[in-house]
């Protein structure tokens, strides 16, 4: 399951049917959008539902159980958003470190 969520079979295939094609990584990337493009919102509703039940399970009041599926629906997006950019400020961080401590870089910085 996993080999065909990962687009591996669809690099392959790819690369067998073109005659130019060096890598298949462009249409390996490709897949990896169009899948996180269908997983992303079925994974954030599925966490909406996980929240709302949880809140059930708490005996929260009606009204917080009301609000649990939207408010997780809004916020989700935002930490992802956020973890994306703190991210992204901590690589930079880290490739400005790495020659200041004199470390090989290779070492902390995964390819």
């Amino acid at each position: 399951m996993s080999y065909y969520v990962s687009g591996a079979h669809v690099s392959v295939e790819a690369l067998a049917a073109s005659v130019v094609k060096i890598a298949g990584r462009d249409v390996l990337a490709t897949w990896k959008v169009l899948i996180s493009l269908v997983m992303t919102p079925a994974l954030y509703l599925l966490y909406a539902i996980i929240a709302t039940v949880i809140a059930i399970k708490a005996d929260a009041p009606l009204n917080s159980i009301i609000w649990t599926p939207f408010l997780a629906l809004g916020a989700l997006p935002c930490i992802g958003y956020a973890a994306l950019k703190f991210g992204e400020a901590g690589m930079d961080v880290l490739k400005l470190v790495a020659p200041v401590a004199n470390v090989p870089s290779a070492s902390l910085i995964p390819s």
